[in-house]
């Protein structure tokens, strides 16, 4: 485990900083715990031997003796046992909740309010992942996500696989064509060991199902209720349910195919649809925004990264412990705030192409109604012209009903582009105003600290 990879919460330092100036008689937060002391406490969490030991493996690293921060790194195994889950090195890269002694008075708790409004509207959070081995030698394993969902006085918690997310997606897709649907998180393979990886997916499948969940229309979703309510045991039958009512099969004969096939190259051969004048103008804000928002976190990423080596210099002076952890969860917050806005451009940015896809289908009807028309008026006998004619009505009943589905598209891109352009410039200058401030914030402390140790 690479403690410097973890985050801690103020809400953590606030409490875990007592005690571990209690258990090391010390209020100076740069002594260390030794093994036979760390031991001793474990022991009085209600952890047994063995459960004891596992922890201390997990996070001592290289060394016999506890820093602050691997202390705080046991105190959130020891946590996530106590609420149920395994002890694995993994459970230290996600916030649990604090142990407390009972004769203790908690401290002020930490107003995440106070960096950003984006905790706020984090009603769902995913936890984990647990490994669930499967098949010969483990070849058929897998991870299992805990998402758990606070909405309103109601409470849910369920178990999801990664291609629950994605079943969802395409639902999404497939019934809610015009709207800001959030890319799907990345589905590359991994190593069953890459923490990191593992620990990206599980915040990347949060902040997706935040956004649909904070979607005013997203959020109705037949598909989306059945993945954040439905027990495991019921949820295949409520993912058959839902694409039950999307099922439509349709016998194709092979010269439905050939027809299909001709009006395909025809389309593909001819000049790109054009867009109506409104979408054009969210085509060009969505070609605007993007860029600068990816050149934007960028910029961010790259001047934390540097700020992180530079503490490195200083880090063993813990004095400035409460500083650092402080300017490392604003850092994540800002972090995910430009996260959440560059899914939501991209969410019209796929909106868009869904356009432009149905557009092409459209198009491609339109041809193959054409080729029937022509055969039906080049057909000899009465009972061919017949079936063309029955073909023809068919078509142009799909035409119309995909008429319908561009002008719904349209209206929703439309709405979801207005809504956008209002609330973003908004967020944004509320977003760099708030980085602007933390950071003169941040080396003020830092002047005032120096200052003091300098002083004669």
């Amino acid at each position: 485990m690479k403690v410097n990879e973890v985050e801690f919460t103020q809400e953590e330092i606030n409490y875990y900083s007592k005690e571990f100036a209690h258990l090391t008689q010390s209020p100076n937060l740069q002594k260390k715990l030794s093994e036979t002391e760390t031991k001793n406490f474990l022991k009085t969490l209600k952890l047994n031997k063995a459960e004891v030991e596992e922890v201390w493996n997990a996070v001592r690293g290289k060394s016999n003796y506890l820093s602050f921060y691997r202390f705080m790194a046991a105190m959130r195994l020891c946590s996530a046992k106590l609420q149920g889950c395994s002890i694995e090195a993994s459970n230290c890269y996600t916030p649990q909740k604090v142990l407390l002694r009972k004769s203790s008075k908690p401290p002020s708790v930490f107003n995440p309010s106070t960096y950003s409004s984006n905790s706020l509207n984090c009603k769902i959070q995913v936890k984990g992942p647990t490994l669930v081995n499967s098949g010969w030698f483990g070849t058929s394993s897998y991870y299992i996500f805990d998402v758990i969902t606070h909405d309103t006085s109601k409470y849910f918690h369920v178990k999801r696989r990664f291609r629950d997310l994605d079943w969802l997606h395409n639902q999404l897709c497939l019934h809610y064509k015009g709207h800001s649907i959030p890319p799907l998180p990345d589905k590359k393979v991994f190593n069953r060991s890459d923490t990191e990886f593992l620990n990206k997916r599980r915040k990347e499948m949060q902040t997706y199902l935040n956004l649909v969940y904070n979607h005013s229309v997203l959020c109705k979703s037949q598909a989306f209720e059945a993945f954040i309510k439905s027990h495991s045991i019921n949820f295949e039958y409520e993912k058959k349910q839902v694409e039950e009512l999307s099922e439509s099969v349709d016998f194709v004969s092979l010269e439905d195919t050939f027809d299909q096939l001709y009006a395909h190259f025809q389309t593909q051969f001819a000049e790109s649809p054009e867009f109506p004048p409104k979408l054009l103008s969210a085509k060009a804000q969505v070609d605007a925004y993007l860029p600068a928002l990816w050149e934007l976190s960028k910029a961010f990423s790259e001047a934390t990264e540097q700020e992180v080596r530079s503490a490195k210099a200083t880090e063993e002076l813990l004095d400035l412990v409460s500083i650092k952890v402080t300017q490392k969860h604003f850092n994540t917050q800002t972090e995910n705030e430009l996260k959440e806005q560059i899914m939501k451009v991209e969410g019209l940015q796929n909106a868009l192409r869904c356009f432009e896809a149905t557009l092409k289908e459209y198009k491609k009807l339109q041809h193959v109604l054409c080729r029937k028309i022509q055969k039906s008026r080049s057909s000899i006998d009465q009972e061919t012209a017949a079936a063309y004619s029955h073909q023809i009505s068919e078509q142009k009943f799909r035409i119309q009903s995909l008429a319908k589905d561009l002008t719904q598209t349209e209206t929703n891109i439309t709405l979801e582009a207005e809504e956008f352009q209002q609330t973003h410039e908004s967020q944004l200058h509320k977003l760099i105003s708030g980085l602007v401030a933390q950071q003169c914030k941040y080396w003020n402390q830092q002047e005032s600290h120096w200052s003091k140790l300098i002083k004669p």
